[in-house]
């Protein structure tokens, strides 16, 4: 079985990330973009 990191983001990133989504860009591309595409998902 494969261990999940929890991991840990810096208060820049989320708040860049919470102004682009309030600038109406997509979550998931805001997620994308910013910390890369998870294989969990």
């Amino acid at each position: 079985m494969k261990k999940i990191l929890k991991q840990s983001y810096t208060a820049k990133l989320k708040e860049l990330a919470v102004k682009r989504v309030k600038d109406r860009e997509s979550i998931a591309t805001v997620i994308t973009e910013l910390v890369g595409r998870s294989d969990a998902t």
